[in-house]
């Protein structure tokens, strides 16, 4: 048992002086990773350095008239980053030429920057070939060589304009008249396509070509012309300022506007063919004073326009009356009494009467009649839509009287007060002043 013990001793031995020598071993590689680590930085920071006095050199160069320091301290980075790239390799550009010099394939680092720059900098051509033909360089500035710039090309101090000479020295104004090819009248417009005109034909434009319908020309203004159709009655400007008057001198087909504002208009015929129009039936007021107002015609027409009662005359009065054998129409009027009398708003002796969108409305006294058709040998009738009439609170006054034999035809109207008469009344959509159907 102690031989075989003997035997084995040894053996332990050996394995612990062969971990021993691995650890050793370990801590040399250990060492010299380290070595290594420290050697790169070494480098790291060189390069640093050189970038440093790279950065200076050209900061100098800008603030300093003293070239040959900056030169100086550029060579210095120079050789700084030639010898670490011996050293070390890969950085900067730096080489050892067949001399074992250090700079350029063509210049050492000695000389490099001292006399010119060039390699692969400038591209193997030297800074004074860099300018181009004409220039030159001396002492870091930019020059010319004498005859090195074609001055014939600067020689002309104008430059040429359509033709003209144009001085670089004063105005360029031109004349637009004095242009070449172009005369002094050809840069005006003119027709210059279409059959019938020549290079040579010129035309001018007057108000009066633009001033159609209803307008004219005077004195280069324009002035709006009333068609030969239309008289404006108002009280300034208008062709007359009252309405009998201009009815008077009125005859088929003409139209008799009437402006804003009132116009007495007793007893005042309207001429067979003439349209009494005025500005609204709000703006535009006739009153009468008599036992008539307007007195209508044959064929003649009264829209957009109020007319009332003001004055209680002795007897019975129209506002307005009709005894004519034709047609007459009304649209977009009112018609109205403001006294205590027995009126009629409208009385229709003859003809037919036609109102559109009228108000006919008797309202201060109970024996009013708003629109009366009467039998007085003559044969009237009466076509009325979308109006209200009104007559007086007695029940013997009607909104709408029909003697015995007459017909009236209401649509689509009011009828406040009820309708009265022997004659024919022919309804369709009538309502009473409560909006009751009729």
């Amino acid at each position: 048992m102690c031989g075989y013990i003997r035997r084995e001793a040894p053996r332990f031995a050996s394995i612990a002086s062969m971990t021993d020598m691995g650890d050793a071993i370990e801590d040399r590689l250990d060492r010299l990773e380290s070595l290594v680590e420290d050697q790169q930085a070494t480098i790291e920071q060189q390069r640093d350095r050189i970038a440093d006095l790279e950065r200076e050199a050209s900061r100098k160069a800008a603030e300093t008239d003293d070239g040959d320091r900056a030169l100086v301290d550029r060579r210095d980075a120079l050789k700084a980053g030639g010898l670490l790239a011996l050293l070390f390799g890969g950085v900067g550009t730096a080489s050892a030429d067949p001399q074992g010099q250090v700079g350029t394939s063509s210049d050492p680092l000695q000389t490099l920057y001292t006399e010119e720059l060039n390699g692969g900098v400038a591209g193997d051509n030297a800074v004074t070939d860099l300018p181009g033909n004409g220039l030159t360089i001396s002492d870091g500035s930019l020059g010319i060589a004498s005859g090195g710039v074609d001055t014939d090309e600067l020689a002309s101090d104008s430059v040429t304009v359509a033709g003209n000479a144009a001085s670089l020295g004063g105005s360029t104004a031109i004349d637009h008249g004095d242009l070449a090819g172009i005369g002094s009248s050809d840069h005006h417009t003119k027709p210059t396509a279409g059959t019938g005109l020549s290079g040579t034909d010129t035309f001018s434009v007057e108000p009066a070509d633009f001033a159609g319908q209803n307008l004219t020309a005077n004195d280069g203004t324009l002035d709006y012309v009333p068609p030969e159709n239309v008289i404006v009655v108002a009280k300034i400007g208008g062709d007359y300022s009252d309405v009998p008057t201009a009815l008077s001198n009125a005859s088929s087909p003409d139209v008799v506007w009437v402006a804003p504002g009132e116009y007495e208009v007793s007893a005042t015929d309207i001429p067979s063919g003439v349209t009494l129009v005025g500005a609204s039936r709000t703006s535009t007021v006739l009153y009468n004073n008599s036992y008539s107002g307007l007195n209508l015609s044959n064929s003649c027409e009264i829209r957009s326009l109020t007319v009332e009662q003001r004055s209680d005359p002795t007897g019975a009065g129209s506002v307005i009356e009709m005894d004519a054998s034709g047609e007459v129409r009304i649209q977009d009027v009112t018609i109205q009494t403001t006294i205590s009398a027995r009126w009629y708003g409208i009385q229709s002796y003859d003809g037919t009467l036609t109102l559109q969108n009228v108000t006919v409305w008797m309202g201060n006294n109970s024996r009013d009649t708003g629109v009366s058709l009467f039998d007085n040998s003559g044969d009237p009738t009466a076509d009325i839509r979308n109006s209200i009439l009104k007559g007086g609170s007695d029940s013997s006054y009607d909104a709408l009287s029909v003697d015995n034999g007459l017909t009236a035809n209401v649509a689509n109207s009011q009828i406040i007060n009820g309708i009265g008469g022997l004659g024919t009344v022919n309804q369709f959509g009538n309502y009473d002043g409560g909006y009751n159907a009729l």
